[in-house]
């Protein structure tokens, strides 16, 4: 019966879109019934495994003490994000390809977590990638198709690292099992090229500086539940496939590591100071999670740069997966829940506004790390990881997470400022329980999921409530509120000041003018070149010729990816790879 339930956590959602292709009706319930199988195998006690060496080249499936915190994270956002999509997009006349795009998502995204081997990780990683293409450019206005451009070059631009890093590792392994390619890559004498690729490759979707530039375009633009699950879970992807790849435990590279602190931090500081300088509530949250994936980017870094030796290595490891996985389904619940609620307020007014502003208030506290709430366990056991991987680093380390805690209250201070004031958005209709109901139910998740004993065990949960560690909790949470409030008093209020507003995309917007500007050198010349005279002048014609024959095929490729057939191209030509691959494997 379990091997069943495994079986159906990638499967269900799949049949999900097929239901919501054929029964456009029935899109949303079908997604909300596909998700309950993660969630009950989150919720069985022991450890799940099922093999299937029939399927491609052989599909291990499985949950495990690393994965079942994140499998209940995923599992419980997509069913809540599902419920409520029901009713935000009862009125959508695009609601068919919504679902669709959102069902296939799901089952990429439910699928790697549950992945066992490099294959079957890989194709539920391009799934959830290709898919999601579709939940950003929703919209189809001009924002909408620019996010999604800018989103499916980078996704390209990281499979093609990602991809020479899988194959590296499985053929010194000679197997797809992650656990036999984890092993060679710690043994590979290219060992640091492989985690370098990793590194970028999987850092796109994981929002890691400077790659993050998609994740404030595309939260903008995306339909509300989407983006509760792209924040919340789907850029945990990222996070997952560092911790299954990576020779944690298994090797000692403190140059990477330190390497991953460093961007970690920087990513840190970094998404909360442009974070502060938006006002669009979706964006500013949108900076948050770059924000707070930095930190979880952080606890990878220590894993990776602990001291050498069996012993003390698999322990600091252990300790800092266990802060990273904490880390991530504490944000997780609190991610969904903001997104939730900032997509509630365009549907609320008067004083049913005001209350949902202030239970907005509770999640953003928690990221804050103000105790003591789900903030306060992952706060706590970064700390521990510290410690126990890199006593070195704690004296400059600790300080600086501390600050970047006060960085954190400021951003949210400014997320609910910019939330409270007038909607942007026109409400479709009066919030009902279907927006309410799943809402409440994701503010109850992120109050208390962090606690839950497979996902904090008891001795960190105690030791997070000793007076020490609620001290270190409260003080960049008193400090940030503080900075907060004398902002808002001495500037913010003022009725003529005006705040700095930095535009989505930050580097994004300075590299595009110069991207045109080169774009316009080569076509000037080429034009020059075609109108020369003597021998050359044939090849500034080939040139032009060919110049304006790629602009046709790109842009007809893009209208396609706007539908979703691409995606069965897209998998005909992933599973024709496979077949190369294990032909040239006999």
């Amino acid at each position: 019966m379990s091997e069943a339930v495994l079986m159906l956590v990638p499967t269900a959602p799949l049949l999900a879109a097929l239901a919501a292709r054929l029964v456009p009706r029935h899109g949303a319930l079908a997604a909300t019934v596909a998700a309950v199988p993660s969630v009950a195998l989150a919720l069985f006690p022991p450890d799940r495994a099922l093999d299937l060496p029939w399927l491609l080249l052989g599909v291990e499936l499985g949950i495990d003490a690393l994965r079942r915190p994140l499998l209940l994270l995923a599992g419980c956002l997509w069913l809540l994000a599902a419920v409520y999509a029901r009713a935000y997009h009862r009125a959508d006349p695009r609601s068919r390809p919504l679902f669709v795009f959102f069902s296939l998502t799901m089952s990429g995204n439910l699928g790697l977590v549950v992945a066992f081997d490099a294959v079957t990780f890989y194709l539920s990683f391009v799934l959830m990638n290709l898919s999601a293409y579709g939940l950003i450019r929703h919209a189809g206005n001009a924002e909408a198709r620019r996010a999604a451009k800018v989103y499916i070059v980078l996704v390209i631009a990281g499979e093609g690292l990602i991809l020479p890093a899988l194959w590296l590792g499985a053929s010194a392994a000679d197997s797809l099992a992650l656990a036999d390619v984890r092993a060679a890559v710690a043994a590979h004498p290219l060992q640091s090229w492989i985690v370098g690729l990793l590194f970028f490759g999987f850092g796109i979707k994981a929002g890691a500086l400077p790659l993050h530039i998609w994740l404030p375009l595309a939260h903008p633009v995306a339909p509300t539940p989407a983006s509760a699950v792209l924040s919340g879970m789907m850029i945990k992807a990222g996070l997952l496939a560092w911790l299954v790849f990576l020779p944690l435990a298994e090797a000692s590279l403190p140059g990477w590591g330190l390497a991953w602190v460093i961007f970690g931090l920087a990513a840190a500081y970094y998404g909360a100071l442009m974070g502060v300088l938006q006002d669009r509530p979706k964006t500013v949250l949108a900076y948050s999670s770059i924000s707070q994936m930095g930190l979880m980017t952080v606890a990878v870094g220590l894993a990776l740069a602990a001291a050498p030796g069996p012993a003390h290595g698999a322990e600091a490891a252990k300790a800092a997966m266990m802060a990273a996985v904490v880390y991530a389904v504490h944000h997780g619940f609190a991610k969904g829940a903001l997104f939730l609620g900032t997509g509630l307020t365009d549907h609320t007014s008067g004083r049913g506004r005001l209350v949902v502003v202030a239970l907005l208030a509770l999640p953003a506290l928690a990221l804050a790390g103000l105790p003591p709430t789900t903030g306060l366990a992952a706060k706590a056991v970064l700390k521990d990881a510290t410690a126990v991987a890199m006593p070195a680093w704690q004296n400059w380390l600790d300080p600086l997470l501390a600050l970047a805690a006060v960085g954190t209250t400021l951003l949210l201070a400014r997320f609910l400022v910019v939330v409270a004031g007038p909607a942007a958005n026109s409400a479709p209709g009066p919030a009902g329980f279907g927006l309410w109901g799943p809402w409440l139910a994701t503010l109850a998740a992120a109050a208390g999921a962090a606690w839950l004993p497979f996902v904090i065990p008891a001795g960190p949960a105690a030791e997070a409530f000793t007076a020490g560690s609620l001290a270190d909790a409260a003080w960049p949470v008193a400090v940030g509120a503080g900075v907060a409030l004398m902002v808002w008093r001495f500037f913010l209020a003022r009725p003529r000041a005006r705040p700095i507003v930095v535009p989505a995309g930050d580097i994004l917007v300075l590299l595009e003018p110069v991207g045109r500007c080169l774009e316009k050198m080569g076509r000037d010349t080429v034009r020059r070149l075609g109108t020369m005279d003597g021998r050359w002048a044939w090849l500034g014609h080939v040139l032009l010729v060919y110049v304006r024959f790629a602009e046709g095929r790109l842009c007809r490729l893009e209208r396609r990816l706007a539908s979703w057939p691409i995606l069965v191209a897209g998998f005909g030509m992933l599973l024709l790879l496979v077949g190369v691959i294990a032909y040239n494997g006999r």
